[in-house]
């Protein structure tokens, strides 16, 4: 009867052990996370550069953007939000990506990375974001 008990807890266990992995590995990690900075969002120099997709996958703004480089290796490449946010609903927060290119190369490069937005989450559920030329806004619903 104890060895019984020992089973069934030992695979209770087991069981309860593999949902929380499985749990972990349904969360999404992101490359970068955003940056709350009204200075840097309004005084920062950025590069030419075109967005070719923007996706929101849970916490993570998944960005695909192209410009003019040799690879994209050398880029430098922040997301910038400013501090103010709207008093809409829901509220609404301008963010900008800044690309830093130092490469002389003129092929079309693309290149892809995903921000964590989850520093942006205020008291509420959700925010729409307003990304600087992209063509709409993108709710963020956490």
């Amino acid at each position: 009867m104890k060895k019984t008990v020992f089973f069934l807890l030992l695979g209770a266990m087991t069981l309860f052990s593999c949902s929380n992995d499985d749990d972990a590995m349904d969360t999404q990690s992101c490359d970068a996370s955003v940056f709350i900075d009204s200075q840097q969002y309004e005084n920062g120099e950025s590069d030419s550069f075109s967005f070719n997709s923007v996706e929101l996958i849970g916490d993570c703004l998944n960005l695909r953007y192209s410009a003019t480089g040799c690879d994209g290796n050398s880029w430098v490449v922040r997301l910038v939000a400013h501090e103010a946010v709207s008093e809409s609903l829901p509220p609404m927060m301008d963010v900008r990506l800044l690309l830093v290119n130092q490469e002389a190369c003129t092929a079309e490069v693309s290149q892809e990375q995903s921000f964590d937005l989850s520093n942006l989450q205020g008291s509420g559920s959700s925010i729409t974001i307003q990304l600087e030329d992209w063509e709409s806004t993108i709710l963020y619903e956490y």
